[in-house]
Formats: structure tokens, sequence, C-alpha cells
């Protein structure tokens, strides 16, 4: 597992890991993150509150398939089963088995990424005629 960025919880996380020996690779914060979205095959988030997170949009224009806790604005930006697979908060065991089926169904990723990559392509055309429209009325 990747962990890129820094947070109120990373060093009770990083000693969490430490202690179960689990395999865990901290990066600490990145101005570029660009490289490690590309060397992910998953992007997980198990946040207890989110709102449209910038991290999930990162993720989505790269093709990166979302496995997510079901919690604010997540469900505006993941179609559970579509772009991205959902969990409500605490369901470990749902989080779990949905990174499973991630990692172990290159199938499944495949399909995920390439309904990303058409909702990236789909919203960003969506922006521009909205800014041109925009744009046309001043």
């Amino acid at each position: 597992f990747l962990v890129v960025g820094s947070g109120p919880t990373l060093e009770s996380t990083r000693a969490t890991v430490l202690t179960k020996q689990l395999p865990f690779h901290f990066t600490g914060y990145q101005e570029d993150t660009r490289p490690y979205y590309a060397a992910m095959d998953l992007f997980l988030s198990t946040s207890k509150d989110e709102g449209l997170p910038n991290t999930f949009l990162e993720a989505l224009s790269m093709a990166i398939p979302v496995v997510s806790t079901d919690v604010g604005g997540v469900s505006e930006l993941i179609l559970h089963g579509i772009t991205g697979l959902m969990a409500p908060y605490g369901d470990a065991d749902g989080l779990a088995a949905h990174v499973g089926s991630g990692v172990t169904s290159p199938e499944l990723r495949s399909a995920l990424s390439r309904a990303t990559m058409a909702a990236t392509i789909l919203a960003a055309n969506w922006l521009a005629a909205g800014a041109h429209a925009f744009l046309l009325m001043k």
C-alpha cells in the first residue's frame, strides 16, 4: 500500500502499521502527486467525512478506480459499481472486499477505469460548454 500526503492521523496510522508490520510505504507530502497516481491500481479512501475531495478528482482524471467510504459528497463523484466501489463508513469488511475484488480482478479494474475516463471526459465537456455559455452572456 502507498500512503501519499500528510494529515492529523498520519503518525498514529504510521505507528499502527509499524506495530502490525503491514506492507505500507509512506511518502509524506508531495507537491507533484501524478507519479504516485500512475503507480496505483486503486485509490482507497477510508474517510469518516468528506466534501468533494480533490484527491478523488485527481484519481478519476487519471482513470484510477476509487474505493471509498460513502460519506459526504463522495456519491456525487463515484457511481458505485460503475466508476468506483463504495461501502458505508465503518464497514471495514465491505471496503476490504472491494479492495480485494479490485486487486484480483483485472477485468473489473479495467471496466472501472474505462468508465472513470468516460465520466471525466464528459464532465470536462460540460465544464467547457458552461464556460463558453458564461462568456457569451457577458
